[in-house]
């Protein structure tokens, strides 16, 4: 059975018993331990390592656009 998050039960006529048939995937691999980076990278850590992601890209977009209007002239 399924259930929401919030709901402390089962909701009857929505949650349906899941079948073999509703599987949509299949796990094909498992990464021992990736879990615990997620657990690292949490806020605010996270929202910081995403601002210089974002700099860094911004200043290495920039360039290439000076260099290829160069070349067309």
């Amino acid at each position: 059975m399924t259930k929401g998050d919030a709901n402390a039960d089962s909701i009857p006529g929505v949650d349906y018993p899941i079948k073999q048939g509703n599987y949509v995937g299949k796990v094909l691999y498992v990464i021992p331990k990736l879990g615990l980076l997620t657990k690292a990278i949490s806020p605010p850590v996270n929202y910081i390592l995403i601002s210089i992601i974002i700099v860094i890209l911004f200043f290495l977009v920039k360039p290439g656009r000076k260099e290829n209007s160069k070349r067309k002239v």
